[in-house]
């Protein structure tokens, strides 16, 4: 397995790639989301995730799930490629319209290649009441 390590997660309403330098700006950051109903439809969601490590090219999982009944709200995958073991790279993941049946803690789940980056007891998002 390779040694990939977790840099950075960070979570906000949207993630804007800049051209062309590629130079990522996640807008309005958060780690508590707040609604007046559940179900709630989160609108837009934007999660960025920085990993460093092994150099080589990987899949990368981004899963949402309720740390209560560890139910899947969203996923996201893709491939990173680590050219430089110091630089590593970035995953982004834009989520439209993100369902959340109650209130609580929702994990961040980031894997590379099956292995788990993310603890959920660190790395999640807090839905309350407004």
């Amino acid at each position: 397995m390779a040694n990939i390590k977790l840099k950075s997660i960070s979570v906000g309403e949207n993630i804007i790639v800049s051209s062309p330098n590629g130079q990522i700006s996640v807008i309005n950051i958060v780690d508590i989301i707040t609604s007046k109903g559940f179900p709630a439809l989160h609108p837009k969601l934007g999660v960025l995730v920085r990993v460093v490590g092994d150099v080589g090219t990987y899949q990368e999982t981004l899963e949402i799930i309720s740390v209560e009944d560890e139910k899947i709200i969203a996923t996201a995958k893709g491939n990173i490629e680590i050219k430089n073991k110091d630089e590593g790279n970035n995953f982004a993941a834009d989520f439209v319209n993100v369902p959340f049946p109650k209130p609580g803690k929702y994990w961040l789940k980031v894997s590379v290649d099956g292995e788990i980056l993310t603890d959920k007891s660190i790395h999640f998002i807090d839905l309350r009441p407004a």
